[in-house]
C-alpha cells in the first residue's frame, strides 16, 4: 500500500498518514515514486497505479480522487506512473498518458490533464 505521510518539521513526529492506493499496485516495483505537491491547504499526490488524490493538509482526509484511466492514461513501462502533480494557482496539472512505445518528445498522443482544486476537470 502506498501512503502520504505528514511529519512535524520540528520533532519528526508523524502527524498523520493516508493511504493513496488500495493494496500494492501490480507492476515491477511496489514503492511510490511521486513527489507530493502542496498548495497551503491541500496535498496532491499520485500513486504508481495512476490514482491522483487530494488530501486535507490538516489531517490527511481524502478531499477527492481521480484515476488517470479517466483520461485514457496508460503506463509507459512496467514500473508504473512516476508523476508529480504541478500546482499553479487553482489548477493541478498532470500528464497521465503518452503514446505506447514513445519514450519522449511531444506528439498529438501525449496528454495533459488539468483539474481545479475541487477535482473537476478543466481540460
Amino acid at each position: 500500500m502506498q501512503r502520504v505521510i505528514c511529519a512535524s518539521t520540528e520533532s519528526g513526529e508523524i502527524l498523520w498518514s493516508a493511504a493513496i492506493s488500495q493494496g500494492n499496485p501490480k507492476h515491477d516495483y511496489e514503492g511510490a515514486r511521486s513527489t507530493p505537491s502542496i498548495d497551503g491547504e491541500r496535498v496532491y499526490a499520485v500513486a504508481s497505479n495512476g490514482r491522483i488524490v487530494c488530501l486535507d493538509i490538516a489531517d490527511g482526509s481524502l478531499v477527492w480522487d481521480r484515476d488517470f484511466s479517466e483520461w485514457g492514461g496508460r503506463m509507459m513501462s512496467g514500473w508504473g506512473y512516476s508523476e508529480s502533480p504541478l500546482v499553479d494557482g487553482n489548477l493541478v496539472i498532470c500528464t497521465p498518458r503518452r503514446r505506447s512505445g514513445d519514450a519522449g518528445g511531444t506528439r498529438q498522443e501525449d496528454r495533459q490533464g488539468g483539474l481545479d482544486h475541487t477535482g473537476a476537470g478543466r481540460w
